[in-house]
Protein backbone atom coordinates (compact mmCIF):
# COMPACT_ATOMS: atom_id res chain seq x y z
CA UNK A 1 0.00 0.00 0.00
CA UNK A 2 1.33 3.15 -1.07
CA UNK A 3 2.04 5.80 1.41
CA UNK A 4 0.03 9.60 1.02
CA UNK A 5 2.30 12.15 0.08
CA UNK A 6 1.93 14.98 2.18
CA UNK A 7 2.54 18.86 1.03
CA UNK A 8 6.05 20.14 2.60
CA UNK A 9 6.16 23.20 4.56
CA UNK A 10 7.75 25.37 1.60
CA UNK A 11 4.91 24.11 -1.02
CA UNK A 12 2.48 25.10 1.25
CA UNK A 13 4.27 28.41 1.52
CA UNK A 14 4.25 28.71 -2.01
CA UNK A 15 0.74 27.68 -2.40
CA UNK A 16 -0.21 30.76 0.58
CA UNK A 17 1.88 33.08 -1.92
CA UNK A 18 0.35 32.35 -4.79
CA UNK A 19 -2.98 32.76 -3.13
CA UNK A 20 -1.71 36.11 -1.96
CA UNK A 21 -0.82 37.16 -4.84
CA UNK A 22 -3.80 36.63 -7.10
CA UNK A 23 -6.03 38.63 -4.32
CA UNK A 24 -3.08 41.23 -4.87
CA UNK A 25 -4.00 41.65 -8.67
CA UNK A 26 -7.97 40.73 -7.95
CA UNK A 27 -8.91 43.32 -5.33
CA UNK A 28 -8.18 46.31 -7.14
CA UNK A 29 -10.65 44.62 -9.92
CA UNK A 30 -13.12 43.60 -8.09
CA UNK A 31 -13.09 47.31 -5.86
CA UNK A 32 -13.17 49.19 -9.53
CA UNK A 33 -15.78 46.70 -10.40
CA UNK A 34 -17.64 47.79 -7.25
CA UNK A 35 -17.84 51.23 -7.63
CA UNK A 36 -18.58 51.37 -11.64
CA UNK A 37 -21.40 49.29 -10.46
CA UNK A 38 -22.45 51.92 -7.48
CA UNK A 39 -21.93 55.17 -10.30
CA UNK A 40 -24.04 53.22 -12.23
CA UNK A 41 -26.75 52.82 -9.70
CA UNK A 42 -26.28 56.18 -9.11
CA UNK A 43 -26.68 57.71 -12.24
CA UNK A 44 -30.10 55.60 -13.09
CA UNK A 45 -30.97 57.25 -9.57
CA UNK A 46 -30.61 60.67 -11.08
CA UNK A 47 -32.70 59.24 -14.41
CA UNK A 48 -35.16 59.73 -11.89
CA UNK A 49 -34.65 62.50 -11.18
CA UNK A 50 -34.72 63.71 -14.29
CA UNK A 51 -38.35 61.98 -15.58
CA UNK A 52 -39.76 63.54 -12.56
CA UNK A 53 -38.35 67.05 -13.17
CA UNK A 54 -39.99 66.86 -16.59
CA UNK A 55 -43.25 65.21 -15.39
CA UNK A 56 -43.74 67.71 -13.12
CA UNK A 57 -43.09 70.78 -15.42
CA UNK A 58 -45.26 68.92 -17.92
CA UNK A 59 -47.87 69.59 -15.18
CA UNK A 60 -47.27 72.71 -14.22
CA UNK A 61 -47.54 74.81 -17.20
CA UNK A 62 -43.39 74.16 -17.96
CA UNK A 63 -42.78 75.80 -14.73
CA UNK A 64 -39.85 74.67 -13.22
CA UNK A 65 -39.34 75.11 -8.96
CA UNK A 66 -36.89 77.31 -8.23
CA UNK A 67 -33.46 76.47 -6.51
CA UNK A 68 -33.87 76.55 -2.39
CA UNK A 69 -32.69 79.91 -1.08
CA UNK A 70 -31.73 78.36 2.53
CA UNK A 71 -30.64 81.70 4.17
CA UNK A 72 -31.49 84.39 1.76
CA UNK A 73 -27.30 84.71 0.54
CA UNK A 74 -27.52 82.06 -2.48
CA UNK A 75 -29.11 78.66 -3.96
CA UNK A 76 -28.18 75.63 -1.95
CA UNK A 77 -29.25 72.42 -4.22
CA UNK A 78 -28.55 69.92 -1.64
CA UNK A 79 -31.64 71.64 0.32
CA UNK A 80 -35.58 70.95 -0.06
CA UNK A 81 -37.84 72.44 2.32
CA UNK A 82 -39.84 69.82 4.37
CA UNK A 83 -42.89 71.11 6.37
CA UNK A 84 -45.90 72.70 5.17
CA UNK A 85 -45.24 76.28 7.20
CA UNK A 86 -41.84 76.66 4.10
CA UNK A 87 -43.92 74.99 1.68
CA UNK A 88 -46.66 78.00 1.97
CA UNK A 89 -43.81 80.62 2.55
CA UNK A 90 -41.80 79.56 -0.93
CA UNK A 91 -44.25 78.14 -2.73
CA UNK A 92 -41.88 78.57 -5.95
CA UNK A 93 -38.82 77.15 -4.37
CA UNK A 94 -37.99 73.24 -4.75
CA UNK A 95 -40.03 71.28 -1.93
CA UNK A 96 -40.66 67.83 -0.71
CA UNK A 97 -44.45 68.33 -0.86
CA UNK A 98 -44.31 69.57 -4.09
CA UNK A 99 -41.49 67.59 -6.04
CA UNK A 100 -41.59 64.00 -3.56
CA UNK A 101 -44.92 62.74 -5.60
CA UNK A 102 -43.41 62.41 -8.60
CA UNK A 103 -40.49 60.13 -7.50
CA UNK A 104 -41.06 56.61 -7.08
CA UNK A 105 -41.55 55.21 -3.17
CA UNK A 106 -42.00 58.93 -2.05
CA UNK A 107 -44.33 58.75 0.98
CA UNK A 108 -44.41 62.38 2.73
CA UNK A 109 -46.62 61.28 5.97
CA UNK A 110 -44.11 58.27 6.79
CA UNK A 111 -40.87 60.32 5.72
CA UNK A 112 -40.15 57.86 3.18
CA UNK A 113 -38.19 59.58 0.54
CA UNK A 114 -37.67 56.43 -1.49
CA UNK A 115 -34.39 54.87 -2.66
CA UNK A 116 -34.01 57.13 -5.46
CA UNK A 117 -32.83 60.11 -3.16
CA UNK A 118 -29.78 57.77 -1.25
CA UNK A 119 -26.68 57.69 -4.04
CA UNK A 120 -25.21 54.05 -3.42
CA UNK A 121 -21.88 55.36 -3.16
CA UNK A 122 -22.67 56.83 -0.19
CA UNK A 123 -22.69 55.42 3.67
CA UNK A 124 -23.69 58.52 5.60
CA UNK A 125 -26.34 57.60 7.81
CA UNK A 126 -29.38 59.23 5.48
CA UNK A 127 -32.05 58.82 8.12
CA UNK A 128 -30.20 60.72 10.24
CA UNK A 129 -29.00 63.50 7.73
CA UNK A 130 -33.07 63.83 6.53
CA UNK A 131 -34.84 63.86 9.98
CA UNK A 132 -32.22 66.14 11.99
CA UNK A 133 -33.93 69.53 10.86
CA UNK A 134 -37.34 68.25 8.94
CA UNK A 135 -38.86 69.74 11.94
CA UNK A 136 -37.00 73.25 11.33
CA UNK A 137 -38.28 73.31 7.69
CA UNK A 138 -35.45 71.52 5.63
CA UNK A 139 -33.45 68.27 4.76
CA UNK A 140 -29.99 67.62 3.11
CA UNK A 141 -30.16 65.34 -0.03
CA UNK A 142 -27.87 63.37 -1.40
CA UNK A 143 -28.10 64.86 -5.09
CA UNK A 144 -28.69 68.22 -5.71
CA UNK A 145 -31.33 70.06 -7.63
CA UNK A 146 -30.38 73.33 -9.68
CA UNK A 147 -33.04 75.54 -11.88
CA UNK A 148 -34.26 78.78 -12.30
CA UNK A 149 -30.50 79.93 -12.54
CA UNK A 150 -32.34 83.02 -14.21
CA UNK A 151 -32.99 84.30 -10.71
CA UNK A 152 -29.82 83.39 -9.24
CA UNK A 153 -27.11 84.32 -11.70
CA UNK A 154 -25.04 86.64 -9.39
CA UNK A 155 -24.60 83.87 -7.27
CA UNK A 156 -22.99 81.23 -9.83
CA UNK A 157 -19.91 81.52 -11.68
CA UNK A 158 -21.16 79.98 -14.61
CA UNK A 159 -25.20 79.96 -14.69
CA UNK A 160 -24.97 79.16 -18.42
CA UNK A 161 -24.33 75.37 -17.05
CA UNK A 162 -27.24 75.35 -14.62
CA UNK A 163 -30.90 75.04 -15.81
CA UNK A 164 -32.84 78.28 -16.50
CA UNK A 165 -36.32 78.52 -17.01
CA UNK A 166 -36.92 75.27 -19.02
CA UNK A 167 -35.58 72.24 -19.24
CA UNK A 168 -32.20 71.72 -22.15
CA UNK A 169 -30.38 68.70 -22.57
CA UNK A 170 -27.12 71.45 -22.56
CA UNK A 171 -28.02 72.66 -18.92
CA UNK A 172 -27.45 70.28 -15.60
CA UNK A 173 -31.05 69.84 -13.68
CA UNK A 174 -29.59 67.53 -11.05
CA UNK A 175 -26.38 66.01 -9.65
CA UNK A 176 -24.75 64.65 -7.01
CA UNK A 177 -24.27 67.10 -3.80
CA UNK A 178 -20.86 68.31 -3.83
CA UNK A 179 -20.64 71.02 -1.07
CA UNK A 180 -18.32 72.79 1.21
CA UNK A 181 -19.39 74.48 5.14
CA UNK A 182 -17.92 76.99 5.59
CA UNK A 183 -18.14 76.62 9.21
CA UNK A 184 -16.25 73.32 9.27
CA UNK A 185 -14.54 73.54 5.72
CA UNK A 186 -16.17 69.81 5.41
CA UNK A 187 -17.57 69.06 1.99
CA UNK A 188 -20.70 66.83 1.68
CA UNK A 189 -20.22 64.33 -1.82
CA UNK A 190 -20.69 60.76 -2.67
CA UNK A 191 -17.85 59.49 -4.84
CA UNK A 192 -14.52 60.00 -3.07
CA UNK A 193 -11.19 58.25 -3.17
CA UNK A 194 -11.76 57.33 0.43
CA UNK A 195 -15.75 56.99 -0.07
CA UNK A 196 -18.03 59.23 0.54
CA UNK A 197 -17.22 62.82 2.60
CA UNK A 198 -19.19 64.36 5.70
CA UNK A 199 -19.68 68.16 6.16
CA UNK A 200 -20.07 67.82 9.57
CA UNK A 201 -20.70 65.63 12.61
CA UNK A 202 -18.71 62.50 10.96
CA UNK A 203 -19.11 60.85 14.97
CA UNK A 204 -23.08 61.15 13.95
CA UNK A 205 -23.39 61.08 10.39
CA UNK A 206 -20.57 58.45 9.89
CA UNK A 207 -17.81 58.79 7.25
CA UNK A 208 -15.33 61.10 6.72
CA UNK A 209 -15.09 64.67 6.90
CA UNK A 210 -12.65 66.37 3.90
CA UNK A 211 -11.34 69.65 4.57
CA UNK A 212 -9.69 69.53 0.78
CA UNK A 213 -8.63 69.76 -1.37
CA UNK A 214 -11.47 67.02 -1.88
CA UNK A 215 -10.76 63.91 -2.81
CA UNK A 216 -13.89 63.30 -5.61
CA UNK A 217 -13.49 60.76 -7.89
CA UNK A 218 -16.10 62.55 -9.92
CA UNK A 219 -20.04 63.28 -10.10
CA UNK A 220 -23.15 62.10 -11.62
CA UNK A 221 -24.70 64.89 -13.48
CA UNK A 222 -28.37 64.85 -14.90
CA UNK A 223 -29.26 67.29 -17.79
CA UNK A 224 -32.59 68.80 -18.87
CA UNK A 225 -33.54 66.15 -21.57
CA UNK A 226 -33.04 63.43 -18.79
CA UNK A 227 -29.30 62.14 -19.89
CA UNK A 228 -26.84 61.51 -17.42
CA UNK A 229 -23.18 62.19 -17.71
CA UNK A 230 -20.24 61.24 -15.23
CA UNK A 231 -17.59 64.29 -14.78
CA UNK A 232 -14.27 62.72 -14.07
CA UNK A 233 -12.02 63.91 -11.33
CA UNK A 234 -9.18 65.12 -13.98
CA UNK A 235 -12.08 67.56 -15.33
CA UNK A 236 -11.95 69.56 -11.84
CA UNK A 237 -9.31 71.77 -10.45
CA UNK A 238 -9.57 70.47 -6.93
CA UNK A 239 -6.98 73.05 -6.19
CA UNK A 240 -9.44 76.01 -7.06
CA UNK A 241 -12.15 74.25 -5.47
CA UNK A 242 -10.53 74.69 -2.26
CA UNK A 243 -9.87 78.14 -2.39
CA UNK A 244 -12.82 80.40 -1.02
CA UNK A 245 -12.03 83.54 -3.55
CA UNK A 246 -12.01 81.96 -6.37
CA UNK A 247 -14.12 82.79 -9.11
CA UNK A 248 -12.91 80.57 -12.16
CA UNK A 249 -14.18 76.87 -11.07
CA UNK A 250 -17.81 76.81 -11.45
CA UNK A 251 -19.60 76.78 -8.16
CA UNK A 252 -22.85 78.07 -6.40
CA UNK A 253 -22.22 80.68 -3.77
CA UNK A 254 -24.41 80.74 -1.06
CA UNK A 255 -21.82 81.73 2.13
CA UNK A 256 -21.67 78.31 1.87
CA UNK A 257 -20.85 77.16 -1.77
CA UNK A 258 -21.35 74.08 -4.21
CA UNK A 259 -20.04 72.44 -6.92
CA UNK A 260 -21.93 70.70 -9.67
Amino acid sequence: MKEKKAFTLIELLVVIAVIALLMAILMPALQAARKQGRRIACAANLKQWGLAVAAYATENNERLLKTVDTWGSGPEGLIAWSTEAKRKQYPDQFSLQAFGPYMPGFNYSERNLGDAWICPANTIDYHQMTSEHWESGFIVTEYAYWARMDVYSENVTHPEHLSNKYLTGKRIIAADTCFRLGGTNGYLYNHGRNGPSVHRNPETLGGNIDTGPPEITGMNRCFGDGHVEWKRRSEYNVIWMNDWSNRTEPRVMSGNVSFY
